[in-house]
C-alpha cells in the first residue's frame, strides 16, 4: 500500500513538473512572440485599442513570469499573474471578435490552474512569529 502511494505521489510530482515546464515554454514563446514578431502583434494590440507600448509590457510578463513558473516557491504567485493576463486576453478575443479564437487562453488557464494548485503550499510567504526578523 505504501509503495502505490509513493508511486502516485511520484507520478504527480512528474506529471506536475511536465505541465510547469510545458507552460513556461508556451508562455515564454508568446511573450517572446511580442519581440520578434512586432509587425503582427503590435497591430493587433493597437487595433485592440491597446497602446502601442502595451505589447511590451504584456510581452515582458509573459516571459518574465514563465521563467519564474520553474522557480517552485514563486510558481503559484506566477500562475496566479498569469491567469490574469490570460483572463485578460480572453476578454479581449470575445470582444473583439478576434481570429485568435478563445481556445488558447482556456488552455493556458486550465494548465496554469493545475501549476497554481500543485505549488500552493511551496509558495514564498512571509512568516510571522519570533523569527519574522529572518524572512
Amino acid at each position: 500500500m505504501t509503495n502505490t502511494r509513493t508511486a502516485a505521489a511520484k507520478a504527480a510530482v512528474v506529471l506536475l513538473w511536465v505541465v510547469t515546464v510545458l507552460e513556461a515554454l508556451l508562455m515564454a514563446v508568446a511573450g517572446s512572440a511580442k519581440f520578434t514578431r512586432p509587425d503582427m502583434w503590435s497591430g493587433m494590440f493597437v487595433d485592440w485599442g491597446y497602446p502601442l507600448a502595451f505589447t511590451w509590457v504584456i510581452g515582458a510578463v509573459e516571459v518574465g513570469f514563465a521563467v519564474l513558473l520553474l522557480v517552485p516557491r514563486l510558481a503559484a504567485w506566477a500562475g496566479v499573474v498569469l491567469i490574469v493576463v490570460m483572463l485578460g486576453a480572453l476578454a479581449t478575443v470575445i470582444i473583439h471578435d478576434s481570429p485568435l479564437g478563445v481556445a488558447g487562453p482556456i488552455i493556458h488557464m486550465v494548465a496554469l490552474g493545475i501549476v497554481v494548485a500543485g505549488r500552493w503550499r511551496d509558495r514564498l510567504r512571509p512568516r510571522y512569529g519570533a523569527d519574522s526578523s529572518t524572512i
